[in-house]
């Protein structure tokens, strides 16, 4: 059950009955902020004379039931907290964007999370010869986690790091086993985030691991004006029924694919409530080649997502028959003085 609360919910008689709620009980809403914004609106209604008392009294009882009939907690979203009527019924990326709201609201709990714990992001450029193997690119990986273990809570890889001329879900069973085990050995929480080509660059997909496995994906919405792919319908679109939004440590990260981060600015696409954007970048060629403006897609892909969006945004990329340049931002957030500025300074070279 969901429940749109207008001001007229946010009375002191609400106020009261919330800080009798049971502690630890499970809400669809953080009860502390609806307390504060009980204190802060302090409605009242005395039309009839109890109505904030029996309004309070109905919200307690909608809360209460589905735990005792052993449904899903209410969920309950503020009218106050996003400009609802901007949302467009026919339009899929909106009622979407719903969806994940929906979905993902967070609890008393998952906020005290994104207040306490940080995120560790380990950004990982390749430097190639162009000559590799998914076996390779597995060994690389597990050196990686090796080297990064404890010291980082998420990789963060290249789109295409794994190639298949087949469907890339072919993939996903065998990825699933190899870094599961890998990471269960260590007894590793790391997260694993790259990217998966298929069907010669018509399937673009990123992809989530961790130990208990595939936890995530997301498939490429927008192309390039040069390229044919078999895109996703919406920026929002479940892949397989796997959502390319995830949660660790209480914090949400959109997952986008090389060009995406172009389609979030340029189609002014909504933030669905994540803090960070991973983009998984494909490759940069000599200066002068086709696909060699990586100064250009950090300036105007990395910043304008993030000045959009409003969070911090983290790429990585392969640097096909060139050196990584060593002031490519892998981590950049668009600040309050409207400059680009650059998150992080570890490289690690195996």
């Amino acid at each position: 059950m969901v429940e749109l609360d207008e001001s007229q919910h946010f009375s002191e008689a609400r106020k009261i009955s919330l800080t009798h709620y049971p502690k630890g009980l499970k809400t669809g809403f953080n009860v502390n902020k609806w307390i504060e914004q009980c204190e802060k609106i302090m409605s009242k209604d005395n039309n009839p004379h109890d109505r904030d008392e029996q309004r309070a009294w109905y919200d307690t009882l909608r809360d209460f039931l589905p735990l005792i009939k052993g449904l899903q907690p209410t969920v309950r979203i503020s009218l106050l907290d996003y400009t609802w009527c901007e949302l467009d019924p026919n339009k899929e990326e909106d009622v979407e964007l719903f969806k994940s709201l929906v979905l993902n609201i967070d609890t008393e709990k998952k906020e005290n999370n994104k207040s306490s714990e940080k995120v560790r992001i380990a950004t990982a450029c390749l430097q190639s010869d162009g000559h590799y193997t998914n076996e390779s690119r597995t060994r690389l990986l597990f050196e990686l986690i090796d080297k990064l273990d404890q010291k980082a809570d998420l990789i963060l890889l290249p789109a295409g790091f794994y190639q298949t001329s087949n469907d890339p879900k072919t993939l996903y069973a065998r990825l699933n086993k190899v870094i599961g085990q890998y990471l269960e050995k260590l007894n590793s929480n790391m997260a694993i985030c790259l990217g998966i080509d298929g069907r010669c660059g018509l399937d673009q997909m990123a992809v989530l691991f961790t130990r208990n496995g595939l936890q995530a994906i997301g498939r490429k919405f927008y192309p390039t004006d040069f390229e044919e792919i078999d895109g996703a319908d919406s920026y929002l679109s479940l892949e397989d029924s796997y959502s390319r939004v995830f949660e660790l440590k209480g914090k949400k990260f959109y997952m986008a694919v090389c060009y995406d981060v172009f389609g979030i600015k340029k189609e002014r696409l909504k933030n669905p409530g994540i803090d960070a954007i991973l983009d998984l970048v494909h490759q940069f060629h000599p200066i002068g080649e086709d696909n060699s403006g990586d100064v250009l897609f950090a300036k105007h892909g990395f910043a304008g997502a993030s000045k959009h969006w409003g969070c911090p945004i983290f790429g990585a990329a392969v640097f096909f028959n060139r050196e990584i340049p060593k002031n490519w931002p892998t981590g950049v957030i668009w600040d309050c003085n409207k400059k680009i500025r650059e998150i992080g300074d570890t490289q690690i070279i195996l």
